[in-house]
């Protein structure tokens, strides 16, 4: 008789999760813009929901920083300004290195397959959504492959941070050359198992990335 199949049980996307995706999405990507009003009434109606989960989506939105409630109780999408970009460089330029250094053992064939796959699509991208979306995977490649998951957690947050503020302040089109030389040069140092100058080259990517987006 043979061993029986492992079932796994698959956690259900409840509606609040569905409709935090969805705002996070639309501000991140500027389609809702700094300053414009969340609505409970407004988002239940466009997303064909209840306002339960979206008043619980928006609760998540404005923990992350990714929205702000006024003294009147009013939820707004929040802003990225320049200081916001100051203080995640001091801390990014510690967390992405660190997650890089602690790749030893950890990267293989597989890993710098995808990697190369993500710089494949960086390099190909034919729209700012496109690269911004391939340019958050090649970050948060490495941070998954520490398996740490608080590291994560702190680096996605870093770099959701980032995202909207190349969309926000129009310095993609400036950044994309010097980050894709960089992001090489990671990949390479990783394939040859050189993790520490890779960390090393992850600090200087990320230093200048921060760099470029404050001389915009």
């Amino acid at each position: 008789m043979g061993a029986e199949k492992k079932k796994k049980i698959v956690k259900p996307v409840t509606l609040s999760e569905q409709a935090y995706a969805i705002i996070k999405d639309e501000i991140i990507t500027n389609q809702i813009k700094p300053g414009d009003l969340l609505t409970e009434e407004q988002l239940s109606e466009r997303l064909s929901i209840s306002r339960t989960p979206i008043r619980s989506a928006l609760k998540q939105l404005v923990m992350e920083h990714l929205a702000e409630v006024n003294e009147n109780k009013i939820v707004t999408v929040s802003n990225v300004t320049s200081q916001d970009i100051s203080n995640v460089l001091v801390v990014r330029c510690s967390l992405e290195p660190l997650a890089v250094s602690l790749l030893d053992g950890k990267i293989g064939a597989k890993q710098i397959k995808e990697l190369n796959k993500i710089m494949k699509k960086l390099t190909q991208a034919k729209n700012h959504q496109v690269f911004l979306e391939a340019e958050y995977d090649f970050h948060m490649a490495f941070a998954r492959y520490t398996g740490n998951t608080f590291l994560y957690d702190m680096i996605e947050k870093i770099n959701m941070v980032c995202k909207r503020y190349l969309v926000l302040s129009g310095t993609l089109d400036k950044y994309t050359p010097a980050a894709l030389e960089e992001h090489q040069r990671i990949v390479d140092l990783l394939e040859q198992n050189k993790i520490k100058e890779a960390s090393e080259a992850m600090h200087e990517h990320v230093k200048n990335a921060g760099e470029r987006m404050l001389l915009s």
